[in-house]
């Protein structure tokens, strides 16, 4: 968050300050610059490396050209992404932030698509949707034939609850664009319609399309991922999913859907008693990349403990002691933990 906010006022600063010189762009060079910032974007996962190298470039183009409005699309769409919380949570001051930014874009150049079509997501984002649809408007005029302009209505459609339009929309951009980037989005965009709908068998097929598509997106990854997760037990996909994203990045969300994928997998083999071992090793993987969620903590006491008995291991019991104490220190309501903590106690009272 500090990053985030030295963000804003290194490139608000910047800004402001150029408004008044009169360097001359440089158009291609510009838009190759753009371009860059773009592609930074697009991959962007909370990294502060990333921001800052998007930062430095939209700051060469202001330096070049004060009323850069490609320079304040840019500045607009960085600022969006780097207050992304999780869901459909964003920070409300980078929104409000953006929202200055790609006005200015507009003052700047009233024809540049890129400014509409940031605005028009922005404004989703805050949740804004009148405020989104009559930018996505401005955006279509100036480019009605844009898949891009396709995917952000079905967009709009999903946020209007208007799951048909969503639908034909993004079946209409898997018809007729060629672009694969813009297939792998439609069929992300078609899973979580299908998700919302309880269509699972469908949602699993769009999510495998886009990653037959496209095996290095790291967006449809994460979703399918977490599609998992949520809505089936093929907990052992969801971890090679996730372990496939977590290469790429660490970022929390991530590691929060790895972690619940080995709870789930290690809660499959400890209720059917296939393998106490492994239970307490998933377990364990669980806590290392979501340390917060006391089930797992929890699970692997009840491990711990269950095969502590089955061997004979006081040092193993003991560790479910101490597990199931750190549950109760995190989470003291925890009535199931309390009962299991007797009973080890009980165990443990009665061993040598």
């Amino acid at each position: 968050m500090r990053c985030f906010r030295m963000f804003f006022a290194l490139a608000l600063a910047l800004a402001l300050a150029l408004l008044s010189g009169s360097a001359l762009a440089q158009p291609d060079k510009e838009q190759a610059q753009y371009q860059k910032v773009q592609a930074l974007i697009d991959r962007y996962q909370g990294e502060a490396q990333t921001i800052a190298q998007a930062e430095q470039i939209l700051r060469e183009m202001l330096q070049a050209n004060p009323q850069s409005a490609l320079a304040y699309a840019g500045l607009g769409r960085l600022t969006y992404k780097a207050g992304y919380i999780s869901g459909d949570d964003f920070n409300p001051r980078a929104l409000d932030k953006a929202e200055e930014f790609l006005a200015k874009a507009v003052e700047l150049n009233p024809r540049l698509y890129d400014a509409w079509y940031y605005r028009a997501y922005n404004r989703m984002y805050g949740k804004q949707l009148n405020a989104a649809r009559e930018f996505a408007e401005k955006a279509r005029k100036l480019d009605p034939a844009s898949p891009r302009t396709t995917l952000l209505f079905a967009s709009l459609a999903v946020r209007e609850a208007k799951p048909a339009e969503a639908v034909r929309l993004g079946l209409q951009v898997l018809e007729t664009s060629k672009d694969n980037a813009r297939a792998v989005d439609a069929l992300n965009l078609l899973a979580e319609v299908y998700t919302e709908q309880k269509q699972y068998d469908l949602a699993r097929d769009a999510y495998r399309k886009a990653l037959e598509k496209d095996p290095e997106s790291l967006a449809a990854q994460i979703n399918y991922a977490n599609f998992l997760v949520e809505y089936t037990s093929e907990f052992d996909e969801a971890i090679r999913t996730a372990e496939k994203a977590k290469t790429r990045t660490d970022h929390e969300a991530v590691r929060r859907i790895l972690g619940l994928a080995y709870y789930g997998r290690a809660s499959q083999l400890f209720g059917r008693k296939e393998s106490l071992e492994e239970a307490v090793r998933l377990y364990t993987l669980a806590l290392e990349n979501y340390p917060a969620h006391y089930d797992s903590r929890y699970g692997l006491g009840v491990a711990y403990y269950s095969l502590g008995v089955a061997k004979k291991d006081r040092a193993l019991v003991d560790k479910a002691r101490q597990t199931l104490e750190e549950v109760l220190e995190i989470h003291p309501s925890h009535k199931q933990a309390k009962t299991q903590l007797e009973a080890v106690n009980r165990r443990l009272a009665g061993m040598k």
